[in-house]
């Protein structure tokens, strides 16, 4: 039965992602991104792949702290998901977003895969913001603690990015 369930939700929020969203009214919208934002926390991973294609799609709006989260999914499908969402729209992160995706350079709970795609998202999103600028050198394969230079470039550099 609960694999039905999974299904069906999936389902549903597949179809959320095709609607045109600028036509809908905004409560609509907004439940939209409710659902798929609770989605993204379920146990299942195609419901969390369905809930973050309707985010990437449809873009997050308020959800997007929930949704940058999700860049820590174990499921790279879904990671991408999210990256490929900022890369194509940095300005939509504010600060709480940019220290947010700092935060999880640095958490050695994370595995090397996660941190090397939440490294290829800020490598996108720093291109987009500081054009030109040399992005800080960072290895998600090497301990976080020993990466305290790095983390700290990062983390200055996300401070001063919000700033804009």
């Amino acid at each position: 039965m609960a694999f039905e369930h999974a299904k069906v939700a999936a389902a549903n929020l597949e179809f959320l992602a095709t609607l045109d969203f600028e036509l809908l009214p905004r409560e609509m919208l907004e439940a939209s991104r409710q659902a798929a934002a609770a989605g993204l926390k379920r146990e299942q991973a195609d419901i969390r792949l369905a809930a973050a294609k309707l985010l990437n799609r449809q873009g997050p709006g308020d959800r997007r702290t929930e949704f940058i989260s999700a860049v820590c999914d174990e499921q790279r499908k879904v990671r991408w998901q999210v990256v490929r969402r900022y890369s194509a729209n940095p300005g939509e992160l504010e600060s709480a977003q940019l220290l947010l995706l700092v935060s999880f350079l640095s958490d050695g709970r994370l595995s090397s895969e996660v941190r090397g795609d939440v490294y290829a998202l800020l490598l996108a999103v720093h291109e987009a913001l500081s054009r030109g600028a040399k992005p800080p050198v960072y290895d998600p394969w090497a301990a976080p603690e020993a990466q305290a230079a790095a983390l700290a470039q990062w983390d200055a550099w996300a401070r001063a990015a919000s700033r804009r």
